[in-house]
């Protein structure tokens, strides 16, 4: 039998390390499957109080979500992006459906709520429901990446800072140093085009804590 040769035993030995990393990727977003509650390390961030609105943040995950408020976040999709997805993937209702109660699926929930008052249990459905970011973790080049599908608000909510407050947090809370979601141009419905979130996430910490 052959000896391997030098050259051989590097790319063996790259190989397990790959694999290694990759095991490792695989740990940590196991981890970050399984974690409780992504707010649960930041009190002052289940809170929102600017621009004459008040609300408070609730995590959910698409396993957990009762039936009800997967139907609240469909519609307020649907109101908000139809046209718009219908000019780059189409608007398909049951792959939506399917998407919002994936495993994989998280969620922030805002709900109309005095800030002075503590966070609710459960899914939020005795506040009036007002917006939400939905996220996933996923691999991407050997490293573990949190991947926003969307932010919608109800039409009362946008154009106060909710929007970039729920990205931000969930970010935060997730503890990754790479995201991502999609930006769509609404001039135009134009295809939509992907952006970094961890500076976003970094600027919107300093404005509300002052660090990140």
């Amino acid at each position: 039998m052959a000896k391997k040769t030098g050259k051989g035993k590097d790319k063996k030995l790259q190989r397990q390390e790959e694999s290694k990393k990759l095991q490792l990727v695989k740990q940590h977003l196991l981890a970050l499957n399984q974690a409780a509650d992504v707010l649960r390390d930041y009190q002052a961030f289940q809170f929102y109080e600017r621009n004459g609105l008040a609300a408070a943040l609730h995590f959910a995950t698409g396993a957990g979500m009762p039936e009800e408020t997967v139907s609240w976040a469909y519609e307020l999709c649907k109101a908000n992006m139809e046209e718009m997805y219908r000019t780059v993937w189409g608007w398909k209702p049951e792959e939506k459906r399917q998407e919002l109660r994936d495993l994989a699926a998280r969620y922030l929930i805002a709900t109309s709520e005095l800030p002075q008052r503590p966070p609710i249990s459960g899914d939020a459905r005795s506040q009036e429901r007002i917006g939400y970011v939905h996220w996933r973790f996923e691999e991407e080049d050997g490293e573990p990446i949190m991947y926003i599908m969307e932010v919608q608000l109800a039409p009362a909510s946008q154009g106060k800072g909710l929007g970039k407050f729920l990205g931000a947090r969930a970010a935060t809370g997730s503890k990754l140093q790479k995201g991502y979601m999609m930006i769509f141009a609404t001039a135009g419905f134009q295809q939509p085009s992907q952006v970094d979130i961890t500076q976003h996430a970094a600027e919107e910490a300093h404005a509300s804590c002052g660090s990140w």
